[in-house]
């Protein structure tokens, strides 16, 4: 009789261990972090004008490495958009050497905002994973591409955030400017530490 309490009390605690980690696996798999445009002629040794991030890029580039290993482990899917206005996949186009690069979800694009793109590659991604509801935006230029994707990705109804420590420009826009302008159209503004503790 003493015996049965605990016997219960096990049970339960054998099914909660059983349900939660399948709870967790399937809620990430409903995100994905979004690092745009890192590439050779923007933050790289080939780096061309207006996008000269060369300066400090190493420091910029160990910050998103920091971010895609964690939302990896967490099964956050990772996607990469690379420029090239010609859909031309040479050396400047391709991913910095020094970014870290999860899986195969690394598309090329000919404008700033990708779903726009002529080969359609990143919106048809997403239609073909619609569990995925949720965006996190990373990268350059926080005024053109980022900022462009990230309002397209509002409109057809994705939640959608950047993080704003997380992203630079050229513009000369202040913190407090992007964040007026990303949050004015609906796009949703965070840290990489608040990145780090949802994934």
């Amino acid at each position: 009789m003493s015996t049965r309490p605990a016997i219960v009390a096990a049970a339960i605690v054998m099914f909660i261990l059983s349900v939660v980690p399948t709870a967790v696996a399937q809620a990430t798999t409903t995100r994905a972090l979004v690092v745009v445009d890192v590439q050779e002629d923007c933050t790289g040794s080939i780096v061309k004008p207006p996008f000269l991030f060369q300066s400090g890029s190493d420091t910029f580039i160990a910050q998103l490495n920091e971010l895609i290993t964690r939302a990896n482990a967490a099964k956050v899917v990772v996607v990469y958009l690379r420029t090239n206005l010609k859909m031309e996949d040479g050396p400047g186009a391709r991913i910095d050497h020094r970014l870290k690069v999860v899986g195969s979800n690394c598309f090329l694009k000919d404008s700033l905002d990708a779903f726009a793109s002529s080969n359609h590659s990143f919106a048809d991604f997403l239609q073909s994973n619609q569990q995925i509801s949720e965006l996190d935006f990373v990268g350059l230029d926080a005024t053109l591409c980022v900022y462009a994707t990230a309002k397209a990705a509002v409109r057809r109804g994705y939640r959608t955030n950047v993080a704003l420590d997380a992203v630079k420009t050229i513009s000369g826009k202040s913190r407090g400017d992007l964040e007026a302008m990303y949050r004015t159209v609906g796009i949703g503004v965070t840290s990489q530490q608040a990145l780090l503790s949802a994934y």
